[in-house]
């Protein structure tokens, strides 16, 4: 993923403030998600809001996105620890 994408990435994120904000970001993910490098997964993982309640109001592009991600592997302890939360949050759904 090109730096203007990974860019726009971290704005989405940062404007995730409200239902359509959030609805922007994940939509954002799930159509770029097939360029996303280590880096770009871990800028999600950060900015991604991890309430059970915004989980829900996006449920079904939550799910796509975890079924690309839910294979990755981190080196990053904190990005790990959300990761794991983010598959419990999405797998009490199904």
């Amino acid at each position: 993923m090109d730096w203007d994408k990974k860019t726009e990435l971290c704005r989405l994120a940062n404007n995730a403030e409200d239902l359509k904000g959030r609805t922007d970001f994940l939509t954002f993910v799930v159509a770029n998600m097939d360029e996303f490098d280590e880096q770009a997964w871990d800028m999600f993982y950060t900015g991604v809001d991890l309430l059970p309640y915004y989980i829900d109001e996006n449920l079904e592009l939550h799910k796509q996105i975890y079924d690309k991600s839910k294979d990755l592997k981190t080196d990053s302890f904190r990005t790990a620890i959300r990761m794991g939360y983010y598959e419990n949050l999405i797998k009490e759904k199904e």
